[in-house]
């Protein structure tokens, strides 16, 4: 009967991590990054759309604004 030992693990080279320092970046693409994320997309479309949504029926009906400013006044 053969009793070798097997073991599953990785080798590890003995100067396989490098100490380099972590570049900085600039903070334009740390904004642009930002800016650019879904949630930051996302956000801004719904805002567009409430925006848009909000003249055309104060466009389309000239007297919501009134009505809106009375609701107002008694809240």
């Amino acid at each position: 009967m053969n009793y070798s030992y097997w073991r599953p693990g990785r080798l590890v080279l003995a100067d396989a991590a490098e100490h380099r320092k972590p570049r900085a970046t600039p903070a334009w693409d740390r904004i642009v990054s930002v800016l650019t994320s879904t949630d930051a997309l996302t956000l801004t479309v719904f805002c567009l759309i409430g925006l848009l949504v909000s003249l055309a029926v104060i466009l389309t009906f000239p007297g919501f604004s009134e009505a809106v400013e009375a609701l107002q006044r008694y809240l």
